[in-house]
């Protein structure tokens, strides 16, 4: 008879806890679900680095240094002439070459000079400005787009904002040589690479 009462007294125990349980599961449904611990914050993904084919020219902004060595960073503009100006070397075209080759050019200089031995150049583009796309008409931000790569027609009307309500249906595409083209918008982003062809510079 003991044995049937602890039973008895275990059992109702057991199902107390368990309504208990179900009560504070159901506090909590009331207030919103339990709160789940907060994942990491994702580390930044690091900025695209710039097209290495792209030609250096007069107005773009460049940051010139050498690795590991924090008493050797020039930011200077590209004047006219295509020429910098950095320490030791004085005037130094940079015009028409690319990051590598302004890189090498640089590295051999200083080398040569005795300024430095084997120093790695690092050549970093703060702006562009040499190379740009005129977009006009009725688009939300007309005027001068610089560009740092190839980019598709599509991309160029979406960095300008897009085209208005009270833009056409078509866009002229006109290069610096051949005819001009006129494409629908509609198509730009669903049709083929002859629909959405790559804009250059000029």
């Amino acid at each position: 008879m003991r044995e049937f009462t602890d039973m008895r007294i275990l059992t109702i125990a057991g199902a107390i806890a368990f309504l208990a349980l179900i009560g504070v599961g159901s506090v909590q449904a009331q207030r919103g679900p339990p709160a789940v611990a907060a994942k990491p914050a994702a580390a930044p993904s690091p900025a695209a680095s710039p097209d290495q084919s792209y030609i250096l020219g007069p107005a773009d902004v460049i940051e010139v240094s050498v690795l590991g060595r924090t008493d050797y960073v020039f930011r200077d503009r590209i004047a006219s002439d295509g020429t910098i100006q950095l320490q030791f070397l004085g005037v130094v075209p940079a015009g028409g070459r690319t990051i590598e080759q302004l890189s090498d050019q640089v590295a051999q200089a200083l080398d040569k000079g005795g300024f430095f031995t084997h120093p790695v150049i690092k050549v970093d583009i703060v702006s562009y400005a040499s190379r740009y796309v005129v977009v006009l008409g009725n688009v939300r931000t007309p005027g001068l787009v610089p560009v740092d790569r190839a980019y598709h027609l599509s991309e160029m009307i979406a960095r300008v904002g897009g085209v208005t309500e009270a833009g056409a249906a078509y866009v002229i595409l006109r290069p610096q040589h051949g005819p001009e083209r006129r494409l629908n918008v509609a198509m730009l982003a669903t049709g083929d690479a002859d629909e959405d062809p790559l804009v250059a510079p000029g």
